[in-house]
């Protein structure tokens, strides 16, 4: 398994637009074809919170800035109180949820083993991703995006907690910029960085592919320490 978190200085910079290219670069080249997935640590707050929030206020989807409950809860407001109570339980509660589901693709057939995670806030996510134990030198990647468009005020606590410096890889996105044109290039940069990661997970998936013919990719070659 080789992990890459995404973390920006701002909600709305673009992480999930620039997950969503380099996973389409990476799923393009052969004898990588569906070795890249994003996961999201906020998926499993997203479908319980629409669960429950759907008996209140009726069928979504729900805008995150749609006001959904009195007359200043709005649909995001939700998603970050449920997030936060099931930190104060336990920090790494949506870590652990993540690495689940992730075991769980990666035990299917011709499953990914890189995984994109678009939404990486929290010292304790990038902590356990910077230093994600695997056989390969470099088993993780973390990425800061800069978007420069952010001039500051009210954001949500949880948003610009990490400091860039401690990152692999810093991109930008202008102020001017398109969003998606911005991370495209961002994505290319990126994959230029840990091109020689990737190639070595293909060789892996290669091999294996060679060898046992089961799609059981890198599982052959590297032992991923997951607990």
């Amino acid at each position: 398994m080789y992990l890459i978190g995404i973390s920006s200085n701002c909600y709305g910079a673009g992480k999930t637009t620039l997950a969503q290219g380099l996973a389409g670069i990476i799923n393009n080249i052969p004898g990588l074809e569906g070795s890249a997935a994003i996961v999201s640590f906020a998926t499993p707050i997203k479908e319980g919170a629409t669960a429950m929030i759907e008996k209140v206020a009726g069928k979504g989807p729900f805008d995150k800035t749609q006001v959904i409950l009195g007359d200043r809860v709005t649909y995001r407001d939700v998603l970050l109180g449920i997030g936060q109570l099931a930190r104060s339980w336990d920090p790494d509660f949506w870590l652990k949820t993540a690495l689940y589901e992730m075991r769980k693709m990666e035990a299917q057939d011709r499953g990914p083993e890189i995984f994109i995670i678009d939404d990486m806030r929290f010292p304790n996510e990038f902590k356990y991703i910077n230093e994600f134990p695997h056989a390969l030198p470099n088993g993780s990647c973390t990425i800061y995006l800069n978007y420069e468009g952010y001039k500051g005020g009210a954001q949500n606590a949880a948003e610009g907690l990490l400091d860039s410096k401690s990152f692999d890889i810093n991109v930008v996105r202008s102020e001017q910029s398109t969003d998606k044109i911005d991370s495209l290039a961002n994505a290319y940069i990126a994959f230029e960085k840990i091109r020689d990661d990737l190639m070595e997970i293909r060789e892996c998936r290669i091999t294996a592919n060679r060898e046992y013919g089961s799609g059981v990719f890198a599982g052959n070659c590297f032992e991923s320490e997951l607990s």
